[in-house]
């Protein structure tokens, strides 16, 4: 996880409690004139907003015989279950 990088050699030297604390100082603040957004206009990413999307119902027919089926995982197992068989894991 996070604690495997925070001690990886290459970050030997990274200043990890700068960032944590948010004092960490930018290596570019670029200028005033550059055509980009204004920060308080960027959404937050602390929130998840997660779209789903439409499952075709020939998918959906391949999970029919399953007993219980938890919503906000389904298209993350399905996604799981459909690579799985389509690279012979499965059947």
């Amino acid at each position: 996880g996070c604690i495997d990088i925070m001690i990886h050699p290459w970050f030997k030297t990274f200043e990890w409690e700068h960032l944590i604390n948010d004092s960490m100082v930018p290596p570019f603040v670029p200028n005033d004139g550059i055509n980009a957004a204004p920060q308080a206009s960027i959404p937050s990413f602390s929130e998840p907003k997660r779209q789903k999307s439409q499952i075709e119902s020939k998918i959906l027919d391949e999970f029919v015989g399953w007993d219980y089926i938890n919503e906000d995982h389904f298209q993350e197992e399905a996604v799981l279950y459909i690579q799985n068989r389509d690279q012979g894991l499965i059947q």
